[in-house]
């Protein structure tokens, strides 16, 4: 997909249903940690724009685990892809089939 926060919007803009998320810029753990509240725990993902083959990509289940995560993944998305930037995107644990 290239550019995951880019094919995100556009799919929105679309109005194609997704993953409930947040691909803005955010600012640090502390904004993390809320973003992620809002959309919803237990699991959020946080995600490299960049990313593939699960780089930059790690579930948390509890806000200090998130907080965590807006450290380790950007970095491991700026080393992987030369691209720090990171969207957070809920888990899905089992999906309803498609009716």
């Amino acid at each position: 997909m290239g550019d995951k926060i880019a094919s995100k919007r556009l799919a929105e803009a679309a109005r194609v249903s997704t993953i409930p998320g947040f691909t803005r810029r955010h600012r640090g753990r502390r904004a993390g940690a809320e973003i992620a509240r809002g959309i919803g725990y237990p699991v959020p993902m946080i995600k490299a724009s960049a990313g593939g083959a699960r780089k930059g990509c790690g579930s948390r289940e509890t806000t200090p685990e998130c907080r965590d995560g807006y450290i380790v993944v950007p970095n491991e998305a700026k080393n992987a892809f030369g691209d720090d930037r990171v969207f957070i995107e809920k888990f899905i644990v089992e999906a309803a089939p498609h009716r």
